[in-house]
Formats: C-alpha cells, sequence, structure tokens
C-alpha cells in the first residue's frame, strides 16, 4: 500500500511589476453580513514618483460594486475612482483618471470600499515591515475602517489591496550584502560589503553599529557605482552582533544585522544566512518544520534558528530532538516584527556526539513558513563540523516530532552549534 503524505503546499502566482503586494493568493474570505468596509494598506515608496492604479483581490461573495481610494497619512484624500468590469473572482484593477504624484519616504494608504463586507484577508502579513523594490510597508501595515471613511485603524494582517507605482527614475536596491543578513559566525577581518542592482548615488554611503554605538571605519563607493564597502579601523570584535545601513543610494535604505565568529569559527549552522526561495508559503495550517542534522565532531547545541517571513505570525517554539523523536529540549521564539532569521538560546546547551543524528524544527502556528523546493536532493550538505542529509526537511502538522519529507525541501531551520 502506498501511503501518501500531506506535503507542506506552496501556492505560486505572477507578481506585477512595481506593485508591492505579497500575497499570492486570496488568503481566506472574512466578513458577514452586508457590512460596508473599506480596506488597504498603508505604503511608503523609497523614491519620489506616481501611482498609477489602485487593486485589490476579489474572492467569493464579494460581489460589489467597489471603489478604490488613495489616501495621506493625515486622512486626506487624493484619488478615487470606481471598479468597473470586474471579473468574478481574482486581482481587479482600478486605473486613476490621472496618475498621482507621491513623494519618497511619506506614507500613503491604498483602499477599497466593500458593500458586503467579504473581503479577502490574510493573517500576519504585516507582522513586520516588507519591502519590495522601491516600496515598502510598515509593520501593522493593514488599515481598514467601518464608517466608509478614512481606513484610520491598522492590523497586522493584509486585505490584499494594491498599488501600482511608477518611480520617477529607477532606483537602485540592494541585491547582495556580506556577510549575508542573520549570519551568526562572520569573519570579524572581512570588510562589509552592500552590491546593488544599478548604480547609486556619488553621496551613497555603508555605516556599522555595535550595541555600543557606531563602528570606526571608512566607507567607499566602487568606481562603477554599483558596491559599497566599509571598512573597520580595526577588525571588529569576535562574538558581537553588529547592524550595517546604507544611505544616501537614491533608493531605499538597506539595514541588516550579522554576528561575528570567535577565533574556532563558530557558533556554526548549516545556513548561514541564506534566504529562501519562498519567505512566507500561502499554507496557513499548524506545523512543525525542521531539518536533520548530524555533527562531525562533539559539540554543543546552545539554541535553534528559523528563518521567519512576514506571513509566518507567532508565537514560535524550538525543538531539539534525538533521531527516536525524544525532547531534548524546547524554547520560546521572543516576539519580534522583524523578518528574517531569528534565533533562540537554550537555559543551558545540549551536548551533541559526532556521527549521531538529531533534528532541530519549530512549530509555525499559523503556517507561512520559509520554504525552498528540491533544496536537499543532490548529495548531503556539509558546512563545517555539521551534516544533513540527502532529502532533508522535516515537517509534521499539527506539530511533534517532524518526520515527513517533500522533494527535499528546505524550511530554513538550523542550529547554533559550538564545538567542544
Amino acid at each position: 500500500m502506498v501511503v501518501h503524505h500531506r506535503a507542506p503546499r506552496v501556492r505560486r502566482g505572477p507578481v506585477p511589476v512595481l506593485a508591492v503586494h505579497r500575497d499570492r493568493g486570496a488568503g481566506r474570505a472574512r466578513g458577514t453580513g452586508f457590512v460596508a468596509r473599506d480596506a488597504g494598506r498603508a505604503v511608503r515608496p523609497g523614491a519620489d514618483g506616481t501611482v498609477t492604479a489602485i487593486r485589490f483581490y476579489k474572492g467569493p461573495g464579494n460581489v460589489g460594486p467597489h471603489s478604490g481610494e488613495l489616501w495621506r497619512a493625515d486622512g486626506t484624500r487624493i484619488a478615487e475612482g470606481a471598479f468597473t468590469a470586474e471579473s468574478a473572482q481574482g486581482w481587479q484593477t482600478l486605473v486613476l483618471d490621472e496618475p498621482v504624484a507621491v513623494t519618497k519616504d511619506a506614507e500613503y494608504i491604498a483602499a477599497y470600499r466593500t458593500t458586503v463586507g467579504r473581503y479577502s484577508y490574510t493573517a500576519g502579513s504585516y507582522a513586520a515591515a516588507f519591502e519590495r523594490g522601491p516600496l515598502r510597508v510598515p509593520a501593522n501595515g493593514g488599515a481598514y475602517s467601518y464608517d466608509g471613511g478614512f481606513p484610520g485603524d491598522r492590523s497586522a494582517g493584509s486585505y490584499l489591496v494594491d498599488v501600482v507605482f511608477e518611480p520617477d527614475a529607477p532606483v537602485p536596491t540592494a541585491i547582495d550584502r556580506a556577510p549575508a543578513d542573520g549570519v551568526l559566525n562572520a569573519d570579524p577581518g572581512a570588510p562589509i560589503t552592500a552590491r546593488f542592482d544599478r548604480a547609486v548615488a556619488a553621496g551613497a554611503q555603508l555605516t556599522v553599529s555595535s550595541p555600543s554605538g557606531p563602528v570606526a571605519g571608512t566607507s567607499a563607493l566602487s568606481p562603477d557605482g554599483l558596491e559599497l564597502t566599509y571598512t573597520p579601523e580595526a577588525p571588529l570584535a569576535e562574538r558581537t552582533r553588529y547592524t550595517a545601513t546604507t544611505s544616501g543610494t537614491g533608493g531605499p535604505d538597506a539595514t541588516w544585522w550579522f554576528e561575528t565568529a570567535s577565533a574556532d569559527g563558530c557558533p556554526c549552522g548549516l545556513f548561514a544566512g541564506a534566504v529562501p526561495d519562498t519567505a512566507s508559503a500561502s499554507d496557513g495550517a499548524r506545523v512543525e518544520l525542521g531539518v536533520g542534522f548530524a555533527p562531525t565532531e562533539d559539540g554543543v547545541v546552545t539554541g535553534v534558528r528559523f528563518y521567519r517571513g512576514a506571513g509566518n505570525a507567532g508565537p514560535h517554539t524550538g525543538t531539539l530532538w534525538d533521531a527516536a523523536g525524544g525532547v531534548l529540549v524546547t524554547v520560546s521564539f521572543s516576539a519580534t516584527g522583524d523578518a528574517g532569521w531569528q534565533t533562540a538560546l537554550f537555559e543551558q546547551p545540549v551536548e551533541v556526539r559526532a556521527g549521531t543524528s538529531y533534528v532541530a524544527s519549530y512549530l509555525a502556528p499559523q503556517g507561512g513558513y520559509a520554504v525552498t523546493s528540491e533544496f536537499f536532493t543532490g548529495a548531503p550538505l556539509a558546512v563545517g563540523p555539521l551534516e544533513a542529509a540527502a532529502f532533508n526537511g522535516r515537517y509534521a502538522y499539527g506539530g511533534g516530532f517532524p518526520q515527513d519529507s517533500y522533494r527535499g525541501s528546505n524550511y530554513f531551520v538550523d542550529v547554533v552549534f559550538e564545538r567542544g
């Protein structure tokens, strides 16, 4: 008998150019009865430009008529219109009669009015700020109102409302960072760099700070204008968290963090600052995600890490298991609005033995997990003193010991390992 396991679902779909929405599907229909509602999202452009259209996702029961509006953050309505020729379901677009000029870093709210209250909704999409190209949605960027006016109430959920934005000129966006965002074992003596998709402004700067303040050093721009490099005056301190920030590039500022390694190159992990293909899968089910690993030398595991996308709402707990499913330790992750790598350290390190298999996992109570399909389909992954077998990536719907796997998917769960 062949048993077909349900695998975590990844919904794929096209992402419109110059649109900021991060939801790849309809989310869940919300609202009952015939209560009118204005639903929208806040957005901050990273460059001067124009908004040419407003869009929303229409789900079953959201019958209309619908109108769209663009507001300033102070409640001033600056554009409105009616949606026409709507399809039965899917993304609907209102092209504004005249493009509306918007200003870099100012906040605007795009919204639509539904007369029956059957709006689309994805929980937790904006628990943290979300950025795509020259557009940014702040944390708690969902906006709504029941009185038919300015949608001034806020939510971490997404109502699947969008804008089409055209910058006055193409703006540079950071496409690569070194050390990568969330790395735990960066070389203290290496320079810090940010690379962009197009030349940045001549006065662009890269700065670095530690918990004690700015780090002394020099920022330099490459001759082609594509890369900023920060060179500290002295090597960075070991086992310290640093924050790097770009400014004055002509596009949105980029900020990321990393931690420096000790002399032996640890703390160590499997994925460093790797980024998943899908930051938040459109699967809202409660699920435990994990990775199997084996150290090549004796040591201790001091914590668990996972990559959190904006749609992965907590609370989250991490667990270290033995190969038979016995719980070695559990830990709670601190609540955070930030997307990216999250780390929770155990109260006491857990000893692990060379050549012995373990599983590290975390519970995503509302789904929205990170995933890259067909990651573990080749040879085993070996990174420093850690190995992960091929066809790895574990999951268990509802929680508990994750034993199932699907097409070698990587769910971006990691450990913090120290040599013995």
